[in-house]
């Protein structure tokens, strides 16, 4: 479902690099860790799966194909088969949570159904507190409304970068919880995080970035 080859980043004059010759194949219905420090560039990597960031050098392939060869309408229509809940949340504070849900159908394209948007609130439990002002909603529970905006579209691909960094251990094991769920329901997801106990705990595939390289527990991460 998603490879990547050979994929390198870098940034700034100085060119230093982010990434660094990067190997990785994610199959289908995989649930996958990508583990780091703060820095260590995994917000760049997961950003290179749905498009907002290009390698430098190598390719990312996503459903089979090169997203640099993609134009902005082919990367809209992938976006829609991809959820992502982003590490600042992107949320808009003087909207509700349901809104910020309804937006995120909007801003794609898509007709908002009020039943599939009751459907992803009520799964992750936010259905409680979806019409109050996100600038009013505590921590986990703005957590929540982003994880009910990523899945909103039943994507294949569900992408969160460093959800619980925010987070107490009681909502920590709740949203792990919720991962867990929606990876059962089909999803391929990929999470971001610097929390090793999550990792431990919540045994999965886990990637190690490190020095702009990608590694495997027991070796190299290559396909």
């Amino acid at each position: 479902m998603i490879t990547l080859t050979g994929v390198s980043k870098k940034f700034g004059t100085g060119n230093a690099s982010v990434l660094d010759n990067i190997n990785l194949q994610i199959k289908k219905g995989e649930f996958v860790y990508v583990v780091g420090d703060s820095g260590a560039g995994k917000t760049t990597l997961l950003k290179m799966l749905y498009g907002e960031e290009l390698p430098s050098k190598g390719s990312v392939s996503v459903f089979g194909r090169d997203l640099s060869t993609f134009n902005s309408g082919e990367l809209q229509d992938l976006r829609r088969k991809v959820g992502v809940i982003f590490q600042d949340l992107r949320l808009i504070d003087e909207l509700t949570g349901y809104e910020n849900v309804v937006l995120s159908l909007d801003v794609l394209g898509e007709k908002p159904r009020k039943r599939s948007i009751e459907d992803a609130l009520t799964v992750v439990g936010a259905n409680k507190f979806s019409n109050k002002k996100v600038k009013d909603l505590s921590g986990g529970e703005k957590q929540r409304i982003a994880a009910a905006r990523a899945i909103v579209r039943n994507p294949e691909i569900l992408i969160a970068d460093e959800p619980t960094g925010s987070l107490d251990r009681e909502h920590t094991w709740g949203l792990m919880d919720l991962f867990q769920k929606i990876h059962l329901r089909g999803a391929t997801v990929i999470i971001a995080t610097h929390d090793r106990e999550i990792v431990r705990r919540v045994r999965r595939k886990s990637c190690i970035l490190k020095a702009g390289k990608l590694f495997l527990e027991d070796g190299v991460c290559l396909f």
